[in-house]
């Protein structure tokens, strides 16, 4: 089983995905032996997750270059 979770910057903002949302997801991805894909594009990474030490050990990074944008996931 592989969980994948599109747009996931949207679950890090408590305006969108309330509070606490994003501290649960954390916990659950670092604790969790299912595989879990995220996507999000490069602007968001950078914003979300690049600069959060929290969250950098937590994800292994692969880039997916589209005709349209750039995408990490």
């Amino acid at each position: 089983t592989v969980l994948f979770f599109d747009d996931f910057h949207r679950y890090l903002i408590p305006s969108i995905a309330g509070e606490g949302m994003a501290r649960r997801f954390q916990s659950l991805l670092s604790n969790m032996k299912t595989g879990c894909v995220v996507g999000m594009a490069q602007k968001q990474y950078e914003t979300y997750i690049e600069h959060t030490a929290s969250w950098c050990h937590v994800f292994k990074l692969i880039w997916i270059h589209d005709a349209s944008s750039n995408f990490q996931l």
